[in-house]
């Protein structure tokens, strides 16, 4: 979908009397209890390497709860790891 498409497509919810509503970003999280959703934050234009391209910034992460808590998870696991070897070596 391009930019004049989104146009398009939103001015007709706003047409139809739903100009109201909050915008959402759908996330295929696999869950079971309906669907994930994240708020539309901003929507701005590229620049350096995006540059041509319209980017959505959700005001939260598209992976999923227990995804993006199991990256975190990693994350500090291996920033402690680092953090022995530092104390090791000096």
């Amino acid at each position: 979908m391009n930019v004049q498409q989104l146009h398009a497509r939103l001015q007709e919810i706003i047409d139809e009397g739903n100009g109201d509503m909050t915008i959402f970003v759908q996330a295929m999280t696999g869950g079971v209890r309906g669907s994930s959703h994240a708020v539309i934050e901003d929507v701005f234009y590229g620049f350096d390497w995006d540059k041509g391209k319209a980017l959505i910034k959700t005001t939260e992460t598209l992976l999923g709860a227990a995804y993006a808590e199991k990256r975190r998870e990693a994350a500090r696991k291996a920033g402690e790891r680092d953090a022995k070897r530092n104390t090791k070596a000096t």
